[in-house]
């Protein structure tokens, strides 16, 4: 009787193992039909605005032409039915446990038609979504990271954009899901932990790095242990990233001697970097409260720029530079501090 038992539990849970497969690959091909219909729907609002007719000289068809031309579309249609989905040794599905697929919340991930916030205001069970964020999340990002499910067009064609990647589409869903969770249930947001960021760090893609600094930032307090993993961590990101690291660090520091003087020394030595450095920290400066004497003891590093003559990197840097202090009630310019 108990073997029975057993043999009836293992055939259960095959069975629901290969039904959410199943709809996860169903899911993928409403997810090629959306991407189909957006990208046909643009088309379509070109011709009418004249864009496209303009770019190819389309003909002006006459409303029995159009039926004839709509029909015929039809006809190829039927010919020619959708194919069955089919993933790629590349594809999101093939890199992430099929437990994870079979969960109702990762249905809801992969349907693209409900953007982050609706996704997450809509879930009826927030924790498993969590769960599901987390568990895409850490296994896109080591699967990004080690190139194991990069399409294989992305490697052939340098121009091609890592964007437009069905993981990096999905990595990025769930890193904005886990964000809206963690800041709508901050007793979810322990589910994502810095060692999960950090594998979504070591992916060289601007946005990721953006996302997974804001989520770091949302659900930890920055412990003194995560802090300096940031400072240290801050030359291999990408040089927007480094700025928005060091946009969104600074209040973790307000008040705290310690944390405040390694935060300022790290900062004076990323404006010190190079040029397109200092430009991306300068943009994002509105963010950081700096106080005269702070804002002038890391702007010294600014002042090599000055040697190399008048550049074109040289009027962002005053540019950024001045618009900040604008902005803060500060009133000494940057020429001015490298005089002194």
């Amino acid at each position: 009787m108990k073997s029975k038992l057993i043999l009836i539990l293992l055939i259960f849970s095959a069975f629901s193992i290969g039904l959410g497969v199943y709809n996860a690959k169903r899911n993928m091909v409403k997810w090629d039909q959306f991407e189909k219909e957006f990208q046909e729907k643009t088309f379509e609002m070109s011709k009418k605005t004249g864009f496209i007719r303009s770019a190819i000289s389309e003909p002006v068809l006459s409303p029995n032409q159009e039926s004839k031309e709509k029909n015929i579309t039809e006809e190829n249609a039927n010919k020619n039915p959708q194919k069955p989905y089919q993933p790629t040794s590349q594809d999101p599905l093939n890199h992430i446990s099929k437990e994870i697929q079979k969960v109702k919340s990762f249905q809801d991930l992969i349907d693209f038609q409900n953007d982050e916030l609706d996704l997450v205001l809509e879930s009826k069970d927030k924790a498993e979504l969590a769960n599901v964020s987390r568990e895409v999340i850490l296994q896109l990002s080591q699967c990004l990271k080690n190139k194991k499910c990069l399409e294989d067009k992305v490697s052939e064609d340098p121009n091609y954009e890592f964007q437009n990647t069905r993981s990096y589409q999905l990595l990025e869903r769930a890193l904005h899901t886990a964000i809206i969770l963690s800041e709508e249930s901050p007793r979810l947001s322990h589910d994502f932990s810095r060692e999960m960021t950090q594998s979504v760090l070591d992916i060289q893609n601007t946005e990721i790095q953006n996302l997974g600094l804001e989520l770091i930032t949302t659900t930890d307090n920055l412990t003194d242990e995560s802090f300096n993993y940031l400072l240290k961590k801050a030359p291999q990101l990408q040089p927007e990233s480094r700025a928005v690291l060091f946009s969104q660090t600074e209040r973790f520091t307000r008040g705290q001697d310690q944390k405040r003087s390694l935060y300022l020394n790290e900062l004076k030595r990323e404006l010190n970097r190079d040029a397109e450095s200092a430009v991306e920290i300068l943009k994002y400066l509105q963010f950081v409260k700096l106080s005269e004497q702070e804002l002038v003891k890391v702007s010294k590093s600014l002042c090599q720029f000055y040697s190399s003559g008048k550049s074109q990197s040289l009027d962002a840097i005053e540019y950024h530079h001045s618009l900040y202090q604008s902005a803060k009630g500060h009133n000494i310019s940057l020429k001015k501090m490298c005089q002194n």
